[in-house]
């Protein structure tokens, strides 16, 4: 099954999950993740949520790749798991902020596959989640910023923040604007990674 139809079909998974937004009024991301993720299926990978919410997107995710491991954050503990036994022992969920050392720590040693910042959206705290877990994105790797706010003004300060911190001489960094489909107005995403 391709991600979309896991997204589409699942507004009675996304509710047993727990997800109150149903993913067919949401962002218009899925084609994006099935084209970004598709090279992960069938492979183990590691993949980082900043950001989990109540957990039907990374119930979806999880589904779509049942052989990746998942790491998930969320400052709020309201996440709700009903997934599969064996898909749940590839699942990790941290009750924090993405910038609280002791999380860090636990992550340090890992080297992530997808890292997708959901998290609070404010630019701050993109541009430090960028800081703090772009050194632990592999070389093939691929560093997600979704629901980008006030689009028009806040990746011009991205870009810049890019440029400022010298990411332009290792990583690619490009952008995805959804607006135009559901006339949502953070239907935006930023792609950073490797050059290969």
């Amino acid at each position: 099954m391709n991600l979309r139809k896991i997204f589409w079909s699942r507004s009675t998974v996304t509710d047993k999950y727990g997800q109150r937004e149903n993913f067919g009024e949401g962002h218009s991301y899925g084609l994006a993740y099935e084209l970004i993720l598709e090279k992960y299926r069938g492979v183990p990978s590691n993949i980082l949520e900043i950001g989990t919410n109540f957990g039907g997107g990374s119930a979806c995710f999880c589904e779509y790749l049942p052989q990746s491991n998942f790491y998930s954050l969320d400052i709020t503990d309201r996440v709700k798991w009903d997934i599969s036994p064996s898909l749940k022992q590839n699942f990790n969920f941290f009750h924090g902020s993405y910038d609280d050392p002791k999380i860090i720590d636990q992550l340090q040693d890992i080297t992530f596959d997808v890292i997708i910042d959901d998290g609070s959206h404010a630019l701050k705290d993109q541009q430090k989640a960028i800081e703090l877990y772009l050194p632990l994105l592999s070389p093939n790797g691929i560093f997600i910023i979704e629901d980008i706010q006030t689009p028009d003004t806040t990746l011009n300060q991205l870009y810049s923040f890019y440029i400022q911190k010298g990411y332009r001489e290792n990583y690619a960094m490009y952008h995805f604007d959804f607006r135009h489909i559901r006339g949502r107005g953070d239907d935006v995403m930023v792609i950073i990674q490797p050059h290969l």
